[in-house]
């Protein structure tokens, strides 16, 4: 029989500590959290900051020209968006609708404020742009990558764009525009198609609007990114807090 080896005894460490020590360490992190908000906020800055320049003036330092819209790069189209996109209302709310997808329900439902559910049907197939039409969230706008959804009849949706769009490029162009302030300001807010139509796009060539693209999503990436550090901190605070305080004085 083989003799079991010996287990080195573990130091005793205390459960709680000394009063002065948990509010140094509270203290401590309070400052990291202090900390990671500023930077947090350097970084959105930073991704706004990027996200108006390409938006405006391209990649580079292109020749601008004046425009019914402000100075553009002249290489760029000046386009109205019932140019190049399509959009339709969508559908009421699926009466097979559940707030959990299931393997009978896994088509995500979306509206003006974003992911609402699922259901059994899809109303339509592949990446789109949802705006919100009517209520709190008119003027919401949401990038929908998923290979098939459903748009409910809160919400605008885009069923086509032309061949030179890319749809991202759309996207950050329309959140730039502040739909929001195109809604009625009567009893029930309201967007409508013959409100967004004539607006006016400036249009790069595709390519151009794919590396405008790239560089804003590597931005917003590592604007994510500390938000996932801030997140983390704040839930490392809590339970600290809660191991920390626990115990005598």
């Amino acid at each position: 029989m083989v003799p079991a080896k010996a287990v080195a005894k573990r130091p005793d460490v205390p459960r709680v500590l000394p009063a002065d020590a948990r509010a140094e360490t509270v203290q401590a992190v309070d400052r990291f959290l202090a900390s990671s908000r500023a930077v947090r906020d350097q970084v959105s800055m930073l991704a706004g900051a990027i996200g108006r320049r390409v938006l405006t003036t391209g990649m580079g330092r292109p020749r601008l020209r004046d425009s019914p819209i402000g100075r553009v790069p002249a290489a760029w189209e000046l386009r109205s968006l019932g140019e190049i996109a399509c959009f339709a209302s969508g559908r009421a709310k699926p009466k097979d609708f559940f707030r959990v997808r299931s393997p009978s329900h896994p088509v995500p439902v979306f509206s003006g404020k974003g992911l609402l559910g699922f259901c059994g049907n899809a109303l339509h197939r592949g990446a789109t742009i949802v705006v919100g039409r009517v209520g709190i969230h008119c003027g919401a706008i949401h990038l929908v990558f998923e290979e098939e959804c459903w748009i409910t009849d809160a919400a605008l949706y885009v069923y086509e764009t032309r061949p030179e769009v890319d749809l991202r490029f759309l996207y950050h162009s329309l959140r730039r525009l502040d739909l929001a302030s195109l809604r009625t300001t009567d009893h029930q807010p309201l967007i409508s198609l013959s409100t967004i139509y004539p607006l006016l796009l400036a249009l790069p060539p595709l390519e151009e609007q794919r590396e405008i693209c790239a560089l804003m999503s590597a931005a917003e990436t590592l604007r994510d990114a500390q938000d996932m550090v801030l997140a983390h901190a704040r839930r490392v605070r809590s339970a600290l807090l809660a191991a920390v305080m626990a115990g005598p004085a």
